[in-house]
Formats: structure tokens, C-alpha cells, sequence
């Protein structure tokens, strides 16, 4: 898929409120196609294209690519639909500053599909500092892959690996855990499946988020 002068791939896609499909590039913003009038009046499919919040970087994929440490967007960012709301998540300086300076970002796409709302911002810093991530011992990594509950507003479940150094100066992987961000109540939980139920191979944003909420009912 493309639009006027770029590259667009879809990272993921998503319903919104039964009658629009969105299909997300999460380095450049969201495909959306209202499909009321197809169904109503049998027109062809209409599609809209809604930009990312001022605030975030767009990203060439084939220049990322040529970075030394290339990115994936889903490392980073997600979107999805919460509550009947579009909502993003990014965090602000991954891969570009030291982790004390990351922030997580959340904003809420407006009814008419025309504006972003800031909301929530947390301090990775915060993170590191909370009760759950000092009684589980980690280490201050940086966390990746953002992920928004499919049903809470402004929680995020953030992945952090624990990694030892060992003499010879290379990462060895000792686990791997999930902690839940309440953003607005500044809480931050850990997700009480073990590594072993929740594999890396699983972390991707429909299947972690479906998990996440649905053990907690």
C-alpha cells in the first residue's frame, strides 16, 4: 500500500466500531476505511489516511534498515483500539537516548479521526525505581515492545529481558518478564504468568494484549 511520495506496510490492523478497518504503519501513521458506504449504498471503499501525533518521528523503513542497530517499529510503538477509542503508544528517545531518559507516551485519536490528545507520559526511570521491578531483581534495561491493554485505558504491559554480562563481555539471557504500567495511578505491577507460559516468540501486539487482559478477569 502506498500514499502520495511513501512506502506504507502494515504492522498491524485493527476494527473500529464495527464499520471501519485501520491498518497501521507504525513509522509513518494509519490506513483507515470506512466501510458504511459500501454496505449502505454498495460504493467502492474509501480510504483515509490519518498521520501520526506531530510529536513522533516518521521513519523511512529503508533507512532505518541501514542503520547500525535497525529498529522494528513494534520495539517501540503500537496502536490499537481501547474501549472504542484509537489509541497510540510510543516511547519517546528508544534506540536514540540513555534509557533514564525514555519516556512512554499515550495518545487518543479525536471521534472525526482529525487530531491526537496527549495523555498519560511515564518515565522509564520510574520503572526501574518501582517496587515490582526492584523485587524481581532487574537490572535497569531499557523494556521494548509496548503493548496497550485491550481493555483498560492507559495501561501499557511493557517486555523486559534480564541479561548477565559474563567475563567475556557477552549478553547471555537469563529471563525474561512482563511488567503492567498503570499510567494514570503511576503503578506499576508485574504479570504473574511466568516466562515459560508467555514465550518471546508470542510478544506481539494482538496476542499479548488479548493475554494480558484476559488473565486478569
Amino acid at each position: 500500500m502506498s500514499y502520495p511520495g511513501h512506502f506504507f506496510r502494515a504492522d498491524t490492523c485493527f476494527a473500529h466500531r464495527g464499520s471501519s478497518l485501520c491498518w497501521v504503519d507504525l513509522f509513518k501513521g494509519m490506513a483507515v476505511c470506512d466501510l458504511r458506504a459500501v454496505l449502505r449504498h454498495g460504493a467502492d471503499p474509501g480510504f483515509r489516511f490519518v498521520p501520526l501525533p506531530g510529536e513522533c518521528p516518521t521513519y523511512d523503513r529503508g533507512q532505518m534498515d541501514k542503520r547500525e542497530c535497525p529498529l522494528e517499529a513494534e520495539e517501540f510503538r503500537c496502536m490499537a483500539c481501547v474501549g472504542g477509542s484509537i489509541k497510540f503508544v510510543a516511547m519517546d528517545g528508544y534506540g536514540e537516548r540513555p534509557g533514564n531518559e525514555v519516556t512512554v507516551n499515550i495518545w487518543t485519536l479525536s471521534p472525526d479521526l482529525c487530531g491526537w490528545k496527549k495523555g498519560a507520559v511515564y518515565h522509564v526511570r520510574d520503572i526501574w525505581a518501582s517496587e515490582s521491578h526492584l523485587s524481581l531483581g532487574l537490572p535497569q534495561n531499557l523494556p521494548s515492545f509496548p503493548v496497550l491493554s485491550a481493555d483498560e485505558d492507559d495501561v501499557v504491559y511493557l517486555f523486559f529481558v534480564d541479561l548477565e554480562v559474563t567475563e567475556d563481555g557477552d549478553a547471555e539471557f537469563k529471563n525474561h518478564h512482563v511488567l503492567r504500567v498503570d499510567m494514570q495511578n503511576k503503578k506499576v505491577s508485574h504479570h504473574p504468568k511466568s516466562a515459560d507460559e508467555m514465550p518471546v516468540q508470542l510478544f506481539s501486539s494482538e496476542i499479548l494484549a488479548t493475554e494480558c487482559s484476559a488473565y486478569l478477569q
